[in-house]
This record gives C-alpha cells, sequence and structure tokens, in this order.
C-alpha cells in the first residue's frame, strides 16, 4: 500500500499528545489525543479482517503494509512501513502509528489493502532542544510523569521540543541545574514585530508592567492546578533564602501557592516576585518552600514591558490607563524594541469598533478608556477554588455522582465532610434566591454560581466551553454539566472560594474495550462508593485503577476484567501539550 496523506499539524495550535514510544530526548513519538479515538477504531477494523487476509506483498523499501508486533507477546498486526530489505527473509520495519521499529521475518508481512492507508501514520517523531545537557532531568520528568507539556518547533526530519508549557512561540533559554536547584526561571524569548493578545497582569508605578499571554490562559490554570496538588504545609522548607532563589511561596492572604523569585531578605521577612503574575509581597520565611525540577523548569508566564514612547509622557497618566485594563480587557501587543528579559511595546485595543493605540489614547486629550471596549475576564486567576488535598499514588473512596463516558467519572472524596458541603448549598441558596448578584464576564475557565435545571438550587461551577450566548459549565463539587445562557451565570462570592474542590474526575488507566459502554459503566459505578488509586493526573483529570479491596469487590472484578492495554505503545506516561510555533 500506499500512504495518501501526511500527518500535518497547524503552526501556533497547541495539540493534546500521548506518548507512545521513547528512545532518549533526543528521539521520541506521540499521538494527538484527538486522533486516538480513530486509530482504535481503524486498528479493530484491521484486526477483524487480518483474519481474512494471508496475501504476502511484495516487499520493498518505503512501502506499507501489515506487520506483526512481537514484542510483550502481542502478535498481533499493525500498519507498518518498510525501511529496510535485508538478506535472510528479513526486512526493517517502522510501525507508523506508534514510532517502533522492529526486525522481521518477511512471513510475519501481509498486504494492506489500499483502504486502510487513507488515515496517515500517527506516530510523530520529537526531539528535545538541549537533549545533550538535559538527558539526565529529562529523562527522570518522563520516568515521573513530571513534564506534562512541551513546545515543539520544526526541523527537516521532526519536530523539536522545548521542556516547558508553551509560550506562544517563546524559546526555552534558561539554565538548568536540578542537583542544586538554584537555576532562573527561563524567559520567553519574542523576536521583534511579533504580535500576541496579552492581557495586562500587574502594573507598576513607574509606569512599565507585566502581561500574560492570552493563548496561554489554560496552561497558566494547569500549572497553577499542578502546583496546589505539589505543595502543602509538609512540603519542604526554604531554610536559607537568598536574592534570586527560585521558590514556591503561600500567598498570605488567599493561601493560594504560587511560583516566585526572592528579592529581598530582612529578617523573617521575605519580598518575592509572584513570577507568573509580575505582582510582588513581602511574606514571612516560613511561607516558602522550596520548588520541585518539574515546576523551576518552565519558564515564568509572565512578561515585563514597557510602553512605547512612555518616557515622554506622564507616568501618572500611563499608570491610569493601563490600570483600566489590569487584569480585564484583553489588547495586542507588538514587540518594537527587545533588550536582556524586557520589551518596549505598543498596545492596541481592538475590542471596540475601531481600534485604538494607547500611546496615542495618552498623547491626545482624552486618556480614558473607549467606551466601545468590552471588558471581560481573561488570563487573570488570583481567585481560584482550592483544589482538593489529593496525591498521585493514593488511594481515595469516593462517592460516584457523575459519568462521563465509557471511560471516565467523577468521585465525590468520602474524607470530605458531606454536612459542610450541604451547609454550603443551603447558603447558596439562601444568599442567592434574594440576591444573585452581578452575572459574570463569561470565560472558558472562569468560576460562577449558576443553577442546575435539575433542582433549581445554586451550585459552584466552572466554565468549560462556550458557543454563542450561552456557556457549558461544570458542577466542579458534583461532576455535572449542562449549557446555561450567560445571563444565568453570577459571580461566587468571596467566602465560597474557601472550600476545597469535593471531587475529582477520574478515567481508568491507559485502556480500551468496545465491551464496556456509558450505560454499562454507570450501572456499574453510579451512586456506589469505590476505592480508587490516583496512578498519574493529566489537566484536571486524574487517571485511576480500582484496586481489589473490600470496597471495590462489586465492581473491580468486572471492570477490570473487559479492560485490555493499549498496544504496541512500550510508553504512555499521561497526557502532553504539544504546541507548534
Amino acid at each position: 500500500g500506499k500512504m495518501t496523506g501526511e500527518h500535518v499539524l497547524d503552526q501556533g495550535r497547541p495539540y493534546h499528545v500521548y506518548l507512545t514510544y521513547y528512545q532518549s530526548p533526543a528521539k521520541f513519538w506521540v499521538q494527538v489525543a484527538d486522533n486516538v479515538g480513530k486509530l482504535e477504531e481503524l486498528q479493530e477494523e484491521i484486526a477483524n479482517y487480518q483474519t481474512q487476509s494471508t496475501k504476502e506483498p511484495h516487499i520493498a523499501r518505503g512501502r506499507v503494509v501489515w506487520a506483526r508486533y512481537k514484542e510483550g507477546g502481542d502478535g498481533c498486526f499493525y500498519r507498518a512501513r518498510v525501511d529496510s530489505v535485508q538478506s535472510g527473509g528479513q526486512c526493517k520495519v517502522y510501525f507508523i502509528d506508534y514510532g517502533n521499529t522492529d526486525i522481521l521475518s518477511n512471513a510475519d508481512i501481509r498486504e494492506l489493502p489500499s483502504r486502510f492507508c487513507a488515515m496517515p501514520g500517527q506516530a510523530i517523531e520529537c526531539s528535545l532542544s538541549a537533549a545533550t545537557s538535559l538527558t539526565e532531568d529529562f529523562n527522570k520528568l518522563i520516568e515521573s510523569e513530571g513534564l506534562h507539556l512541551v513546545e515543539l518547533a520544526t526541523s527537516p526530519t521532526a519536530f523539536q521540543a522545548s521542556p516547558k508549557r508553551g509560550g506562544g512561540g517563546g524559546d526555552y533559554s534558561g539554565d538548568y541545574n536540578s542537583s542544586q536547584g538554584t537555576s532562573l526561571y527561563a524567559p520567553l524569548q519574542f523576536n521583534l514585530a511579533n504580535y500576541m493578545d496579552v492581557c495586562i497582569c500587574h502594573v507598576e508605578k513607574n509606569g512599565s508592567f507585566h502581561c500574560q499571554l492570552i493563548d496561554q490562559a489554560q496552561n497558566l490554570k494547569d500549572l497553577m492546578y499542578d502546583i496546589q496538588n505539589a505543595y502543602d504545609n509538609d512540603s519542604a522548607y526554604v531554610t536559607q533564602p537568598k536574592p534570586n532563589l527560585p521558590c514556591v511561596v503561600q500567598d498570605v492572604d488567599d493561601g493560594i501557592f504560587y511560583r516566585a523569585k526572592i528579592l529581598s531578605t530582612s529578617g523573617t521577612s521575605v519580598a518575592v516576585k509572584y513570577v507568573d503574575f509580575g505582582s510582588e509581597a513581602v511574606v514571612p520565611i516560613s511561607c516558602l518552600r522550596q520548588i520541585l525540577d518539574e515546576h523551576i523548569i518552565l519558564p515564568a508566564l509572565s512578561i515585563e514591558c514597557t510602553l512605547n514612547g512612555a518616557e515622554r509622557l506622564n507616568v501618572g497618566a500611563v499608570v491610569n490607563l493601563l490600570k483600566q485594563y489590569e487584569s480585564s480587557i484583553p489588547v495586542v501587543l507588538k514587540v518594537l524594541v527587545k533588550t536582556a528579559g524586557h520589551y518596549e511595546v505598543e498596545l492596541t485595543d481592538t475590542n471596540g469598533m475601531d481600534d485604538y493605540n494607547l500611546t496615542d489614547l495618552l498623547k491626545s486629550d482624552n486618556v480614558s478608556l473607549p467606551k466601545q471596549s468590552q471588558r471581560f475576564k481573561t488570563t487573570s486567576i488570583k481567585l481560584l477554588v482550592r483544589n482538593p488535598d489529593v496525591r498521585i499514588n493514593d488511594e481515595e473512596k469516593v462517592f460516584v455522582s457523575a459519568v462521563f463516558n465509557d471511560r471516565s467519572f467523577f468521585g465525590q472524596l468520602c474524607k470530605y465532610d458531606v454536612s459542610v458541603l450541604e451547609q454550603m448549598t443551603d447558603d447558596l441558596a439562601y444568599l442567592y434566591n434574594r440576591d444573585p448578584g452581578q452575572n459574570v464576564d463569561p470565560s472558558i475557565g472562569g468560576i460562577c454560581c449558576t443553577k442546575f435545571s435539575e433542582d433549581s438550587k445554586f451550585y459552584r461551577s466552572r466554565i468549560i466551553d462556550m458557543k454563542g450566548p450561552m456557556a457549558k459549565v461544570f458542577f466542579i463539587d458534583y461532576g455535572n454539566q449542562e449549557w446555561k445562557k450567560f445571563n444565568e451565570l453570577y459571580e461566587l462570592m468571596v467566602e465560597h472560594y474557601s472550600l476545597p474542590q469535593q471531587g475529582i474526575k477520574c478515567e481508568l488507566k491507559d485502556t480500551y474495550s468496545r465491551q464496556i459502554t456509558e450505560q454499562l459503566l454507570d450501572q456499574l459505578l453510579m451512586d456506589k462508593e469505590i476505592v480508587v488509586k490516583l496512578e498519574s493526573r493529566h489537566g484536571d483529570t486524574f487517571t485511576v485503577t480500582l484496586p481489589e479491596c473490600a470496597d471495590n469487590d462489586d465492581v473491580a472484578p468486572k471492570i477490570n476484567s473487559f479492560l485490555q492495554p493499549r498496544q504496541p505503545q512500550q510508553q504512555q506516561k499521561g497526557v502532553a501539550m504539544v504546541k507548534l510555533r
């Protein structure tokens, strides 16, 4: 057979991927997660068809065939490409959907019908930039599943990856020394004349400001989620604070952990800068934690900038105008001058009927915000609902309150006092039925309070999708989802942020079976208490297994009997995100 197309990724678009085969940081393969279901359907069709096919093909270099995968006792046939024909009736093949290679007997090769060649090979070869210096550290990250996101750049033979969560096309440029834990966060690097959609997250008194890339909002939320789960009061403290030392800080106001670097020390207090938000704070030394390797290797997600021509303008006017945009209105940023760790930029408000250059606004008599600009929340996430207190490798007892599909469900953590959640629900009903307050400015990932249609009660929710005047909300303490009108979404009162999310999204670990349906999983799990083991996490979803124990006697044997590992992957370390530039 011959492939009818190539796997093409759009530049600038983020991709969720599975790591399918790993040799080294300089060479590993991934699959785009969105295509995995289609590939499994194709593989099932191939498995049904191959029993009817015994025709051996003409074996030639470059030919696409069926090849038997022998490693691990699989013995099934998969799509492969003949890379070389060798003596002794053997050939070297490359499994085009997984990245593996093998030397097989010609007897293990079958002709592939052309209808199975329509889907391009799904294995995408990647290499890590600076692989030589980071080999040992990258191996540890892969083994521990600490590296969740990578950013890719094209090269002649593969995609080149940087060890980070993405950055709108920026390159990783920092030094990394995991043994000493003293490396600085890498700054994002942008080329002159780059245009980016940003949100101003912090304005300094001198008129400089920090901004965040809007297309990295979800990455920032994922990072914050990771950090809340990775640190607590038992985490290692910073015992010898010194300027420029990277750390994690528990904010004294909201109790949330943030990545930071130390600016200065004075007695028992430390001045720190929150590197993903740009703001500064003075905190007790007891609020500092030693930062983990997987969090120091990611670049700082806020960018320090100065408005072009600001030195010739009134500083107070510059600050006042920028603060009108702070954490509320997105703007388009263009890089004009680039120096070490700093950018002189042009900002344009494109939210109204006309575009407004902010420097031009400052030069005019009217320096107030144009009336047609539409305010809405973007990347600033100072207020967060605390994440559940769970860790990878923990076993947690949960009450299954929602089933999403044939492998995913929501479990309320039984260790939490249900009476506290019930009391909060009663409080929300009392307060919001009297006066629901202001509607939220909807944005994906935003927290709100809204009614659940089945019981007309108010619950804490997160916006997970938007279409037209509608938003899809996820009820974070129960797992239900439904579409709501924008005018049905209300701001969550500050006092209701403090209670941790009461449950977790779960996905059965790296398994697939046509025998399990959503209806069957619902029958087996819904409204039952079970024990799950948290194996890994991608985004806000935990990959779980069901251990054999007394609490699982009714469900685990039935479900586990259906589940089969994906093949022929040698490694599948959770979900990553790949971003082309």
